[in-house]
């Protein structure tokens, strides 16, 4: 039996954002003198086929990158349920740290949100080496970048567990919301195409897009 409105508690929602400037690992001009050297003699036109002529290619691609990377990092508060959003593929060990700090019973971690900016290794990762901490495209923040946007995320995590929502907030008015739609009784009948039935469904998607206390 599907859940009424009145059947239902509406969740404190709130939400947090940070923009954080990070340095790049910018390969020197030496480097990208002998990469593109390298690149000339055993490379030539043809595609790169081996580890060492894809991260000659990737030292002269980021020889113009500019020095610095800004990253947005966000919570969101769902009732008792956190969600940290990170631009970065990350390693298990940071998110199971952000579990850990978070003041939510429940906490989940999403990497490659709000952007797109390379592997997040921790710092002693880089000792060890992989493709994931060498300085290429896909991996460019500076190396101590990782515990920063723990700690930031942390923070951020912080203040939407203890920020204050009013719960009147999160109605909308009845001129707002949209028009309720029966679902189908028959497998026979068809569905019309355009019709939506979210409101249906699922009846408390509209409130999604309500305003929240700040």
């Amino acid at each position: 039996m599907p859940l009424r409105q009145t059947d239902r508690t509406k969740p404190p929602l709130a939400a947090s954002e940070k923009r954080v400037v990070f340095n790049v690992r910018l390969p020197t001009k030496e480097q990208v003198a002998e990469a593109s050297e390298y690149l000339a003699t055993r490379v030539g036109q043809r595609p790169t086929r081996s580890w060492e002529e894809n991260y000659a290619r990737e030292t002269t691609l980021m020889a113009d990158w500019p020095a610095t990377k800004e990253l947005k990092l966000q919570a969101l508060r769902i009732g008792d349920f956190g969600i940290g959003a990170i631009p970065c593929e990350t390693y298990g060990s940071t998110g199971l740290a952000i579990k850990r700090a978070s003041p939510f019973p429940l906490t989940m971690v999403i990497g490659l949100a709000n952007g797109c900016s390379g592997y997040l290794p921790p710092p002693d990762q880089f000792a060890l080496g992989g493709y994931s901490t060498w300085r290429a495209r896909s991996s460019y923040l500076e190396t101590g970048a990782e515990p920063k946007i723990v700690t930031t995320l942390n923070e951020l995590l912080q203040q939407v567990r203890s920020r204050r929502i009013a719960q009147g907030s999160m109605t909308l008015p009845p001129e707002r919301r949209p028009p309720a739609r029966r679902l189908r009784t028959s497998p026979n009948q068809k569905r019309r195409v355009g019709d939506r039935r979210s409101a249906t469904l699922f009846p408390f998607c509209w409130q999604c897009h309500a305003p929240i206390a700040q």
